[in-house]
């Protein structure tokens, strides 16, 4: 699949990424998470277990309780939110129903059986990053399980001149380290090497030379 790649193995890939900028586009990046509605993908992400990460947009129903319910309510970067009588508690790396029942338990001091109702109103956090010779570069939002395909379709398929052989997924590990995972487009969609179709994981990036 590919060897993880040292700080410094690293530095002469972004000088790759950056000689792309003019393939990539004449501007700056088109971000595709917001716009369209992002109402479909927030109804899978409910329907997936989805996990909550910094940015994403929330609603809370606290039943009969208008004062505690909030709408519009973003994760912030920290991963937390912030409730009348529930105060600060952690939302990221929680699903939807996981998040209720720490709403819930926090405000049972002071509630008799709380209600609680957590809706994903806008996916925001969970990303993947399409680069090169593709027809809409830019920032993909991850809101269920998505394939190396499924990211170069959101980008509205290969460009003339895309090298199909040689696409590529740079991965992040921590520590500095990445990992180069090869996908050969043309042997793909003949079904010859369907395990490199992996699936994307937050922070990936796709590279189209």
């Amino acid at each position: 699949m590919g060897a993880h790649m040292s700080l410094r193995a690293w530095r002469p890939v972004m000088a790759v990424l950056s000689s792309l900028a003019g393939i990539v586009s004449p501007g700056p990046h088109h971000h595709h998470s917001a716009k369209p509605d992002p109402a479909p993908a927030a109804q899978h992400a409910a329907a997936s277990g989805y996990r909550l990460g910094p940015q994403d947009v929330i609603s809370v129903d606290v039943w009969q309780e208008p004062k505690i319910s909030s709408r519009d309510l973003p994760v912030r970067p920290d991963g937390m939110i912030s409730l009348p009588l529930a105060g600060q508690i952690r939302a990221e790396g929680l699903t939807p129903a996981q998040l209720q029942a720490a709403i819930a338990r926090r405000l049972r001091p002071y509630l008799s059986n709380p209600a609680v109702t957590v809706q994903v109103d806008q996916v925001r956090s969970h990303k993947v990053y399409v680069l090169g010779r593709v027809r809409r570069p830019g920032i993909y939002v991850l809101a269920g399980p998505t394939r190396v395909l499924d990211a170069i379709a959101m980008a509205g398929g290969l460009a003339e001149f895309a090298n199909r052989s040689h696409i590529y997924v740079l991965r992040r590990l921590g520590g500095g380290r990445t990992r180069r995972v090869a996908f050969d487009y043309k042997r793909v969609i003949a079904g010859k090497d369907a395990k490199e179709n992996v699936r994307l994981r937050s922070g990936d990036t796709v590279v189209v030379p």
